[in-house]
């Protein structure tokens, strides 16, 4: 909850209304809102000084939006970190690596 709330407090900060939508399974954790400017924002927290995360499915096809923002939170947990990337960002910055395949009967 930490990287969530640091992302609430800045983005409020900014002026934005921030909704939660963190159950809605939509492939972002935070709405923002301002006039007419709308984000979406899937945040990930470290405690870690390490960008490193894991990123579902649906949260990279839902990447594709230009309305899309992933936030990093690193140090979570003592003094806070937040570094904002596009999804071109986020593609340039890390590597991209599967690391498990859902198997079913067909």
């Amino acid at each position: 909850m930490s990287a969530i709330n640091t992302t609430i407090s800045y983005y409020e900060s900014k002026g934005y209304k921030v909704i939660d939508r963190q159950k809605d399974n939509c492939g972002y954790d935070l709405l923002a809102e301002k006039g007419k400017s709308t984000l979406k924002l899937e945040v990930k927290g470290t405690a870690s000084e390490v960008q490193r995360f894991f990123l579902s499915r649906n949260e990279r096809a839902k990447s594709t939006d230009p309305l899309w923002r992933l936030i990093i939170v690193t140090s979570a947990l003592s003094k806070p970190y937040l570094e904002v990337f596009t999804t071109e960002q986020m593609e340039s910055k890390f590597n991209f690596s599967e690391l498990c395949w859902e198997c079913t009967i067909p």
